[in-house]
């Protein structure tokens, strides 16, 4: 049978962890139950590090989960970013587009520059921010994209915008600017790799450690200081994983509900990454999205469940 994989959304303020702890969920109550999910084809290049569970495939098509394929713009992508029915594509042609409003088929272009990436904001009101060719970074108020909120010339090489905006620049410069770009704090040079959540922050040294600044109740902050890793991804809620160097997968913090401690991380080999409130889903070296944790599963064509 074939399954389709909807993660549990989070929403401005949710900084408690769920406290049903068994594995009690099933698809006829819609409460989430522990396990693990695969697509079962292969090809996919891309996995979005916030929001929804959204991928692109080698062939430029692309998938969200919880969404309908027929409904997506045809147009062929090279990066998409989503948060539950809505989401953003970086077209082949490197512009920008939207569908800001999931009963429409309505969608928005920005084509006066070209971008090669889009992250939405994790939680609340999707925010769209978008680094262009030349390593500026642009953030709207909307996915109607008709008013910017914030502009940085930059030039930066990555950023994350799972709830702050973090930048990284070629020196490896880390600089988290708050929520819609209202701070600035630097946090020095020699960063590869940053991700920016609603409660907490994780970003890799080129050495290989991972430093976590903001709340550490449940130990979100406090990654193990004997594993060197190459990617983290922090979760809205309490927990983070890594993807350590020789490509296998470290969590911590966690809850009752954090996958860390009901659900260790598949085995594999991995190299991408994203975290969710209940969940974590990562690109294995086969071109196959694994998910594990708390998942929302009913009948699509995404995700087929494995045993754990």
């Amino acid at each position: 049978m074939m399954f389709l994989l909807a993660l549990t959304a989070c929403s401005p303020g949710c900084h408690d962890v769920p406290t049903d702890s068994g594995d009690s969920g099933d698809t006829q109550t819609g409460h989430p139950r522990r396990n693990v999910a695969v697509t079962p084809d292969t090809g996919w290049i891309q996995l979005d590090r916030d929001g929804a569970v959204c991928a692109t495939r080698f062939d430029g098509t692309y998938r969200c989960s919880g969404l309908d394929p027929r409904d997506n713009p045809d147009v062929s992508a090279i990066w998409v970013a989503g948060q539950g029915a809505i989401f953003c594509v970086i077209t082949e042609g490197h512009s920008l587009l939207c569908r800001p409003n999931p009963n429409s088929d309505e969608v928005v272009v920005v084509e006066d520059r070209t971008f090669t990436q889009v992250g939405l904001t994790g939680s609340g009101a999707p925010i769209p921010c978008a680094l262009s060719d030349d390593g500026a970074l642009t953030c709207w108020h909307d996915t109607t994209l008709q008013e910017e909120l914030w502009f940085n010339e930059g030039p930066f090489t990555d950023f994350n915008n799972g709830e702050n905006i973090c930048t990284l620049d070629a020196q490896g410069l880390l600089v988290d600017w708050g929520f819609g770009g209202r701070s600035y704090e630097e946090h020095g040079d020699g960063w590869v790799d940053v991700s920016c959540g609603l409660v907490n922050s994780c970003a890799v040294h080129r050495e290989g450690y991972v430093w976590c600044w903001g709340s550490d109740t449940y130990g979100q902050s406090s990654p193990p200081t004997d594993v060197l890793f190459s990617k983290v991804a922090v979760s809205p809620l309490a927990h983070a994983c890594g993807i350590r160097q020789d490509g296998g997968i470290t969590c911590w913090g966690g809850g009752t509900q954090g996958e860390n401690a009901p659900l260790e991380p598949p085995e594999g080999v991995f190299t991408q990454l994203s975290a969710h409130p209940t969940a974590t889903c990562a690109l294995r070296d086969d071109t196959r999205v694994v998910c594990w944790g708390f998942l929302n599963i009913v009948e699509g064509e995404m995700f087929v469940e494995v045993e754990e």
